[in-house]
């Protein structure tokens, strides 16, 4: 006698797994969207910096006031002073670069680091 009983998809414990790594997965994008946002506001504060007018007789704290309204503008709550420094390459040109790091916590004691490094090249002074 053969069997009529063919298997009819996934059980409620496959199911409930599934549901589990889409869960997963969905609290670490919605915990790392903001900071990603926050960066992409970084990364076009940074890249406006050449355009500016008089940029290249600014002083190094001119141009980080000019960074800090745009910062202010943009939410961007992570950058701080220290994040900020003006290099001058051998060629003479400067470069404005904004490094920083941010950590949140995933879940219990799970924690992502996301580092940013913003450059930009200036005009000569």
């Amino acid at each position: 006698m053969l069997s009529s009983k063919r298997q009819q998809g996934m059980t409620m414990i496959g199911w409930l797994f599934v549901l589990a790594i889409i869960a997963f997965f969905a609290t670490i994008v919605i915990k790392l969207w903001p900071i990603y946002y926050e960066g992409f506001g970084v990364k076009q504060a940074v890249a406006k910096l050449p355009k500016q007018p008089e940029i290249a007789t600014n002083s190094e704290d001119q141009i980080w006031r000019m960074l800090e309204k745009q910062f202010l503008i943009d939410a961007v709550g992570n950058v701080k002073k220290d994040n900020f420094e003006l290099e001058r390459t051998d060629d003479g040109e400067y470069i404005a670069r904004v490094k920083y790091e941010v950590r949140v916590n995933i879940m219990f004691n799970v924690d992502a680091v996301v580092w940013f490094n913003e450059e930009a090249v200036l005009p000569q002074k």
